[in-house]
């Protein structure tokens, strides 16, 4: 199959970018996500994510949750 390299914010991996990534994978896709700098992005980004909640009153979607410790390319 074919090679997908998943560009995300180095410091800024979310819940979906791993759901894209292992359902490509179980496609047997070979995937990798692939850290790029992306300056301003985690504060903003976190800021518009919390307020959007708040305004739509969403409850428990985990998609959208920071993940800690994930291996990136580069």
């Amino acid at each position: 199959m074919s090679r997908i390299d998943i560009l995300v914010p180095e410091n800024n991996v979310r819940s979906v970018h791993m759901l894209v990534a292992r359902r490509l994978a179980e496609k047997n896709h070979d995937v990798a996500l692939v850290g790029v700098a992306a300056p301003g992005v985690h504060w903003s980004l976190g800021y518009i994510l919390r307020l959007e909640r708040k305004a739509m009153r969403i409850r428990g979607n985990d998609l959208l949750e920071p993940v800690e410790g994930v291996e990136l390319s580069s």
